[in-house]
Parts: C-alpha cells; structure tokens; sequence
C-alpha cells in the first residue's frame, strides 16, 4: 500500500510539473506514459508481495488498530483456530469442554437393559392375556401352563440381572408385583382344576412377597376349609380380620363405619369354632385327667399396664383409682362381706356378687394406678 501511494505521489508531481515546463502536448504525453508505468510497476510488486503478507498476517492476533488515514478495522470471530501457542490453548480448551460434557451421555449398557425390560413386560403382558382367554374357556389347567411361561421367563430374568442385583445394594426388582400376580392366576386355576395342594403351595409363595395379600389368604382359607383343617383356616380368619381392623383404625377409633364389610362374616368364624371348639374341650379334658396341665406364669405387671393403656378410658380409670382409697381399704371391705348368704335369697346373693365385683375392680385399678 506504501508503494502504490508513493507511486500516486509520484504521478501527480509529474502532471503538476508537466504543466509548468512542459513546452508542447508531446511532452505531456511522454510524462503521463512515464507516472503510468511506475503505477504498474506498483501495482505488479503489490500482488507479488501480497501472499507473503497475508501468511505473516494470519499468526498474529487480530485486533482493532487505526491506519494513517484513520480508518478503524474491526476484528471478525472466525471459526478457523490459528497457529502458535493460542491456537494450542484454544485446542486444549475446547478438548476440556467436550470431556467434562461426556459423562451426560446416556450409558449404552443402562439403555439396552431399559430396552430388555420393556421387551420383556411386553412378552408376560401377551402370556398373561392369552391365560386368561384360556380361563374364560374354562381351559384351567392350559391357562395354569400359560401362566408358569410367564413366571419361567421372569425366573431366567432374574437369574441372569442376579450379580447387577447384588452390585446394585440388593434391590427390589420391578418384576416382583408381576410374579405375585401371576402366582396368584396360577393358583385360581389349579383350584378349579381341583389340584387344592398345588394352589396353597402358589398360595404360600404369594403370601411370602406380600403377607396381606387378600386373595391368597381367602383362597387359602376356602381350600383349607373344604380339608376340614379348621384350626388352620380359623388362623386365615384372624389374618383377614386383623387387616381388615387395621385398614379401618382411624375411622373406628371415630366411632365411625368402617369401609365395606368384613372379609369374613360372623357365620363363617362361628362355624369354624363350633368345629373346634369340641376337638379343644376333649384335649383339656385328656390333659387334667393325666395331670399333664402346666401352670403357666401369669403376665407382667408391665404387659398389664401396657394392655390398660391401650383402651381409651385408661385415664379415668386411674382418675377415679386415685379418689378411690387405698389398695388395704378395698382389701378390708372384701374380708368383711359376707361369704355365707344363702343363694335360695337371690337378691341378696346377686347384691353381695356385685359388690364383690365392684371392689376387685376398685382394688385392680388402685394396684394399676400405685
């Protein structure tokens, strides 16, 4: 550029000079000729330096600078990195970037396993489907094989995910609510094939995974029944009552109506104790005629107190024991009734039994309360 404005320089002194001391036009023409020329000249040593230029140019950092003539050149982001030591630490940079963004990636193996999960629900979801159109066919026993597919598939699942399971701290694995209730179509099948054995063993298993599982539990306690092994079934009966009780805690400690009606109706334990109750009565008896009852220590006074707190009165009870008098007060008044009134006088009988009553009480609520 400094050439060429030299060369320009030089080319206008020429004109100017010509038009002082130039005589005639021919000399004219012979100085234009001559300022034309050492602009080619100019311009043809500008081109061959030029590359020379611009490869110098393009290690040096860009950056805004003024020209003679003022001009501001404004630095332009390229996404060509240059060379030297910058371009390095721009390199090094941006490999640090992409390293620290890696790890957000999702893992393949995690995604494959997703995939093999979702692949198999789809699978059990189809055997479970075509086990019950079995089961509408009254196909029992077909359904039960259909649903034992279902349950091998899950079997090798786990066999094959056990070392994760393990590396993973031992968790639940998300197949474990299919298993229950396949075990539990199962087991309504092999009952209507009549195979009772076969459906308590699937019962048991479900009742190992979740013990209030309702459906075993009465299927359970229907098999066993029809077995006549009532002490049993009467077990089932307490489990079904419990839950039912615990379901319903709230409301009823409100004086409230529970949800629904008891598992069980009162028939149903009613017979099952009248079975019981006779096969009970004869082994007692069996027992005191050989001497074989064991005396067996009464509760601690902290299971007692413990019982005693749990019923919702407990303390008025211990209101009233501590207004009532002492352990010997109730203790004197009990020696002084008298044991001897004639039951032919049922009135009296009746009068001195309530008294009797009350002041035991009096008394267990004071040694509660002491």
């Amino acid at each position: 550029l400094h050439i060429v404005g030299l060369s320009l320089v030089g080319v206008l002194l020429s004109l100017d000079l010509s038009g002082k001391m130039a005589v005639n036009s021919q000399q004219n023409t012979t100085y234009i000729v001559i300022g034309l020329a050492a602009l080619a000249t100019a311009a043809a040593l500008y081109f061959a330096l030029s590359p020379k230029k611009s490869s110098s140019d393009e290690s040096l950092p860009k950056s805004s600078s003024k020209d003679g003539g003022g001009s501001t050149i404004t630095p332009v982001k390229s996404n060509v990195q240059g060379g030297g030591s910058s371009g390095s630490s721009t390199t090094t940079a941006s490999t640090a970037d992409n390293t620290s963004k890696a790890p957000a990636a999702a893992p393949p193996a995690a995604s494959n396993k997703d995939d093999d999960e979702k692949q198999l629900h789809r699978r059990i979801e189809e055997i479970d489907r075509a086990g019950k159109a079995l089961f509408k066919n009254k196909q029992y026993m077909e359904a039960a094989e259909t649903f034992t597919e279902a349950l091998d598939l899950i079997e090798s699942k786990k066999s094959a995910d056990k070392k994760a399971s393990k590396e993973d701290g031992g968790q639940k694995s998300s197949l474990t609510r299919q298993i229950i209730t396949l075990t539990n179509n199962r087991s309504a099948m092999y009952e209507k094939a009549s195979f009772p054995d076969l459906a308590l063993s699937d019962c048991d298993a479900v009742l190992d995974l979740d013990p209030a599982h309702v459906k075993a539990r009465t299927r359970r306690l229907r098999i066993l029944e029809s077995q006549k092994r009532h002490r049993e079934a009467l077990v089932e009966v307490c489990a079904l009552q419990l839950k039912y009780m615990n379901d319903n805690r709230d409301k009823l400690r409100l004086g409230l109506p529970p949800t629904g009606p008891p598992p069980v109706p009162q028939s149903k334990i009613e017979e099952l104790v009248s079975f019981i109750q006779p096969e009970e009565i004869a082994r007692a008896q069996e027992a005191m005629a050989s001497n074989a009852v064991e005396s067996r220590a009464l509760p601690s006074s902290y299971t007692i107190i413990q019982l005693l707190k749990s019923f919702s009165g407990f303390n008025k009870w211990m209101s009233d024991a501590a207004k009532g008098g002492t352990v010997g007060k109730f203790t004197s008044q009990l020696e002084d009734l008298l044991e001897g009134v004639p039951r032919k006088s049922m009135e009296a009988f009746a009068d001195n039994m309530a008294t009797k009553a009350t002041l035991l009480l009096n008394r267990g609520r004071r040694y509660a309360f002491e």
